[in-house]
């Protein structure tokens, strides 16, 4: 999604319920472009979470003051760390043990999620 574009959101969204099987879920790499996601899902009249569950991605205090269900990262120093250890081993020419790092990431349910459908 265009981070710049509201049309963007509105073209995404109308892609994803054109689907055969619409999703029960969205996951939104922010919280603030969540929250654009629910603005376009309930102009379009889609019921969140009753049609469908709404994620960001931030754990942030936008989050919090509206109920939207969010998922919380490592705290940002930690992964800038981790990247910062394995760009400067590239840069010393050594090859990653691991290329890949998972960070654990914490779940807080809000007013967006709604229960698991089959």
């Amino acid at each position: 999604m265009d981070s710049e574009s509201p049309r963007s959101a509105k073209q995404v969204i109308a892609t994803m319920l054109a689907q055969p099987e619409r999703p029960t879920a969205i996951c939104v790499w922010s919280d603030y472009y969540a929250l654009r996601v629910v603005h376009e899902l309930q102009a379009i009249g889609v019921r969140i979470p009753e049609d469908v569950s709404v994620f960001g991605f931030d754990g942030s205090d936008v989050a919090e003051s509206i109920g939207l269900s969010t998922m919380v990262p490592t705290p940002p120093r930690e992964i800038g760390q981790i990247a910062a250890r394995k760009a400067l081993n590239l840069v010393e020419g050594k090859t990653l043990d691991d290329p890949h790092t998972t960070v654990p990431v914490a779940v807080e349910p809000g007013a967006t999620s709604g229960p698991v459908r089959e």
